[in-house]
């Protein structure tokens, strides 16, 4: 496999993707091209902002809020998961606290 670099979704691209989605009504294809990702991170993306209601035709309704309120409480658990770790491995205190900081968990 080659090397593949990851970025997360920010707020911004998931408000570009409710745009897309919601009022464009483009398909994920159509979508992962014009944000320049992999179709399967639109969907997963779609399903993370899922509302649970539906547009007259029956669309789905995505919020990029909701999605992003998901994520950071994803990304807050695999803090806490880090900090554990890094307090087993006696890691230094001073750098997990400016990882917090850093990462705006304080």
């Amino acid at each position: 496999m080659g090397n593949r670099t990851y970025t997360q979704i920010s707020f911004s691209e998931r408000q570009t993707i409710e745009r897309l989605y919601n009022i464009e009504h483009l398909s994920i294809t159509a979508i992962a091209k014009a944000t320049a990702r992999n179709q399967s991170s639109i969907s997963r993306e779609l399903v993370r902002g899922n509302t649970g209601s539906c547009t007259a035709d029956g669309q789905p309704i995505y919020s990029a809020e909701l999605a992003q309120k998901i994520a950071d409480k994803k990304s807050a658990v695999k803090y806490a998961n880090l900090t554990k770790a890094s307090y087993k491995r006696n890691a230094d205190p001073e750098r997990i606290a400016k990882l917090k900081k850093m990462r705006g968990w304080d």
